[in-house]
């Protein structure tokens, strides 16, 4: 994020790279950060807890969207932080909290933000062991997919699925069957 002299939030680039990283680089010291300590820490990463009724990117449309509409000011967070946007490393983070139960103790409070998506409509699947997906889609996404004739991530609908393992982040179009034996569905 790139940050004025008091601290408000003026640009972010997601994972900016080479000159483009150097162009982010900001004098941290108005976040509270020693002379000596903000030398070796330019760059303002940006992480939290956010509700943005239209967005659900964090980079791309949450901060930018917000620094339009709102005042936005950098907070120093020099604390435990964790990223945890897959299933595989938020897996690894919770793991790795039991290693040393006893730090947990000194980092209050803790705050995460749950994803409460709609569930999977499953009339017409059976005997089917489905690992889920990594990413989320939002529906904008998913319409522009439809539309340039890609799938977009889960199971069309009229789609019958039966005795299957479905892997993480399957497209499945629709009108699709899906089995592993030549038996009627859903007698």
């Amino acid at each position: 994020m790139k940050i004025d002299g008091k601290g408000r939030v003026m640009s972010f680039s997601e994972k900016p790279k080479g000159d483009d990283l150097k162009a982010m680089a900001v004098d941290t010291t108005v976040l509270g950060l020693e002379r000596e300590e903000a030398e070796k820490k330019p760059y303002i990463a940006s992480m939290g807890v956010w509700r943005f009724p239209t967005a659900n990117d964090f980079g791309p449309e949450i901060i930018p969207a917000s620094a339009k509409e709102f005042l936005i000011k950098a907070y120093l967070f020099n604390d435990y932080w964790e990223d945890i946007g897959t299933i595989r490393s938020f897996f690894e983070a919770n793991l790795a909290l039991t290693a040393h139960p006893r730090d947990l103790v000194s980092m209050k409070p803790m705050y995460t933000s749950r994803r409460n998506l709609p569930p999977t409509t499953i009339d017409n699947i059976k005997d089917t062991v489905m690992l889920g997906a990594d990413d989320y889609e939002p529906n904008a996404e998913i319409v522009a997919m439809l539309a340039e004739g890609r799938v977009p991530i889960g199971i069309g609908e009229n789609t019958r699925i039966k005795d299957c393992i479905i892997d993480k982040n399957a497209r499945i179009g629709k009108n699709f069957v899906i089995a592993n034996s030549e038996e009627c569905f859903f007698k």
